[in-house]
């Protein structure tokens, strides 16, 4: 789970970084199958479902 762990500490400096730049809101486009990671994560999914690369995503969202 090496790449578990590479997503989780990327998403992670990077819900930092927002933080500390006073940014309130941190959002990005999950593939479907990565969704219930993110939500564990303390991530929320914001909208419909679309295509992006011929892959299904979904935006979702945190609060930082």
């Amino acid at each position: 789970a090496t790449g578990t762990r590479y997503r989780l500490n990327r998403e992670h400096a990077l819900v930092e970084e927002a933080r500390r730049r006073g940014i309130k809101e941190v959002y990005l486009h999950s593939q479907m199958q990565a969704v219930r990671f993110y939500e564990k994560n303390g991530f929320r999914l914001n909208g419909a479902a679309f295509l992006e690369a011929g892959i299904s995503h979904i935006n979702m969202t945190i609060d930082v």
